[in-house]
């Protein structure tokens, strides 16, 4: 996520640790960077406050070990970080946030966007990436990638879909209410389709009232699935568009 402040831009991202973890799969740690450019060709990282120069750590006794995903918000008065923190005891992604008031340290203010599950005890939702607009009548809403069930910590489940969430509050950006009536897009329910499979990395923009949803479409093949699972190479991606004409409504039609 990038920022200019004047003649300085900011980029946040989150970059892995080269030590392996021992979780189900092995993975990395994972933290929040940021890196600085003056033209937005050339970056430098900036070295947070931690011993390990990240802006936000983690913290490996409580099981938290993934943080990703980062997007920033520019408020009247200070940033908001919200980011998906995965947790390795229940194998589920949250929405995490964090404030600051020059972008270089940071206030863990923690999950706004917590484990949900649905009416059938066994129907539970992860969270993934997330995007965040603000509409013309102040208020905020956010576009999150759900996976249903995960099984595996920090792993995006094949089955998956953008759902949306509004600000409770115009002032505090921690008040959040997920709305699980439906999805504001779900995968193509034509078979053949390049987005049958899921759709998540959903990336928003509004323009005159206008919400354009851009995102990541899968297709997987079920003849070639391997032991139950399908591998990376069994998946192909590609990048769609939905577009909303009235920001008010949050119906998304495929372009």
């Amino acid at each position: 996520k990038v920022r200019s402040e004047g003649s300085v831009f900011f980029m946040f991202y989150h970059g892995n640790d080269s030590r392996k973890v021992k979780v189900d799969p092995i993975t990395n740690l994972s933290r929040i960077g940021i890196a600085l450019s003056l033209d937005g060709y050339h970056w430098s990282r900036i070295e947070g406050h931690y011993a390990n120069h990240a802006i936000l750590d983690v913290h490996p006794s409580m099981g938290h070990i993934i943080m990703k995903h980062p997007t920033v918000i520019q408020t009247e008065t200070d940033l908001v970080l919200l980011y998906t923190q995965y947790d390795v005891n229940t194998n589920v992604g949250e929405i995490h946030m964090a404030k600051s008031a020059d972008g270089i340290y940071w206030t863990d203010v923690g999950c706004v966007l917590g484990m949900y599950r649905g009416h059938d005890a066994g129907h539970m939702i992860s969270f993934g990436r997330c995007s965040v607009i603000k509409r013309p009548s102040g208020d905020y809403v956010m576009f999150v990638e759900c996976h249903t069930n995960p099984d595996k910590a920090g792993v995006e489940s094949t089955a998956s879909a953008i759902y949306s969430a509004t600000c409770t509050s115009l002032t505090d950006l921690s008040q959040w209410k997920l709305d699980v009536s439906k999805p504001v897009l779900s995968p193509n329910s034509e078979q053949d389709a390049w987005d049958s499979g899921s759709v998540s990395h959903p990336y928003a923009i509004i323009h005159n009232n206008q919400v354009y949803l851009y995102y990541q479409g899968s297709k997987m093949d079920p003849s070639i699935k391997r032991a139950g699972y399908y591998t990376e190479t069994d998946v192909k991606r590609s990048i769609g568009l939905a577009v909303c004409k009235d920001a008010s409504t949050l119906e998304f039609t495929r372009v």
